[in-house]
């Protein structure tokens, strides 16, 4: 994220590194980087330095009904998993850092929890997770095909994806408040005009999603341990090393869960899975995961807009976000058709 969360306090990531990391940090600076969790660097007074993650469990809920409890399960669960590959030799994942009695993260408070790696120095392998080149693509379809083979170090330890699209109890929310105004924030009438041109669409997709589901449920594949966003920015490149970042969203689930940040469309990666697996994705699968993405995206940033908010950094890459996820007819023409609203 790029503003930093103003309810938590440097001296609480401080007492929780020196606490269950033994590192006395002399200085944390805020780093505003990737979206979806809050990112500082520490140094202590050696000019050792640390990577930190911040979680906020609340932004992290599926939808009104799961607690923070339930998502700091479910981040301990996927962090351990990364752990366990990463312990089992798959070298290209970067876990995080284990505390001294052995905890994947900490628990600040209710709602905010830390997590520990080393400080690297390296790049994403693209700008806004899209990737470069030919090369950069296929360097991170090794990582997650290793992964994917190496699934039986870390099933056991993280959890299964139930195929639920986080966020998505906010749409029909939004769809029926159309008719009041959504004046609690500067960007709120702006996604409000703009659902409302494309509410008919997207009710249509939600209702795709569903159709996609149940034919995946019946006919994936076997499911793998997966990354869940092995995108550029989670590719990170150092001395010409891809490494597998950000283990917050690791699930068991059909490998297409990864492949389709990895598709460019031609099917030649999809091709070159199989090359190194022996398993062929199924191109429906492919669809129910691109669409996974685009609906909670969607979900999410109609929950923020909507409700009360500022204008931060944050907010308007939310707005952008958006604009970019909510236009069935041009991203989902076979499932909405080409001229619905």
């Amino acid at each position: 994220m790029f503003t930093r969360p103003p309810e938590l306090e440097d001296e609480t990531i401080i007492a929780s590194l020196s606490a269950h990391w033994s590192f006395d940090a002399i200085e944390l600076i805020y780093e505003p980087v990737g979206y979806g969790a809050h990112h500082w660097s520490a140094v202590d007074e050696t000019g050792d330095a640390r990577f930190l993650t911040v979680h906020d469990l609340t932004a992290h809920c599926k939808d009104h009904r799961e607690t923070e409890d339930r998502v700091f399960e479910r981040l301990v669960a996927s962090f351990g998993a990364a752990r366990a590959l990463r312990q089992g030799g798959v070298e290209a994942v970067l876990a995080p850092t284990p505390s001294d009695d052995g905890r994947a993260a900490d628990r600040l408070d209710d709602r905010f929890t830390l997590a520990v790696h080393p400080f690297l120095h390296g790049h994403p392998a693209g700008e806004h997770g899209a990737f470069p080149t030919a090369a950069a693509r296929l360097a991170a379809l090794d990582v997650v095909a290793e992964v994917h083979r190496s699934s039986d170090l870390a099933v056991d330890i993280a959890g299964t994806d139930d195929l639920v699209v986080p966020h998505t109890d906010e749409i029909p929310t939004a769809i029926e408040a159309l008719g009041t105004a959504w004046d609690a924030g500067p960007y709120g009438e702006l996604a409000r005009s703009h659902l409302r041109q494309h509410a008919t669409g997207l009710s249509h997709l939600l209702d795709a999603y569903q159709q996609l589901a149940a034919k995946v449920r019946q006919h994936g594949n076997e499911p793998v341990l997966t990354h869940g966003e092995p995108h550029a920015g989670n590719v990170f490149v150092v001395d010409g090393r891809s490494l597998l970042i950000d283990w917050d969203t690791a699930l068991v689930a059909p490998p297409e869960r990864d492949l389709w940040h990895l598709d460019p469309g031609d099917g030649s990666i999809l091709d070159m899975y199989r090359e190194r697996t022996g398993v062929r994705p199924y191109p429906e699968a492919v669809d129910l995961y691109r669409l996974w993405w685009d609906l909670a995206e969607t979900g999410q940033y109609l929950g923020m807009l909507r409700n009360p908010h500022l204008d931060t950094t944050d907010v308007a890459m939310a707005w952008q976000g958006l604009q970019e996820y909510l236009d069935p007819a041009a991203r989902w023409p076979a499932l909405v058709g080409s001229t619905c609203a």
